[in-house]
């Protein structure tokens, strides 16, 4: 195995995510990658995933307590 397969597996170990679970959520962020964007499809991912993980926070956390986070 190479060394990207076995830094991606340690990576991965404790979460009870397999690489190839992995690779398929990465696979399906990159399905609504708009054709022609002027922006890497990595950052592409990392922007999915800090949506969803806003959107989880705003429905953990009462309005004014996510209003001050903005300020």
């Amino acid at each position: 195995m190479t060394n990207e397969i076995l830094s991606a597996q340690v990576l991965l170990e404790k979460s009870g995510i397999s690489l190839l679970d992995a690779a398929r959520l990465v696979r399906n962020i990159l399905d609504a990658f708009p054709q022609g964007s002027n922006i890497a499809p990595i950052q592409f991912c990392s922007k999915i995933i800090d949506m969803g993980k806003r959107h989880i926070r705003s429905k953990e956390m009462r309005l004014a307590e996510g209003f001050s986070l903005y300020l």
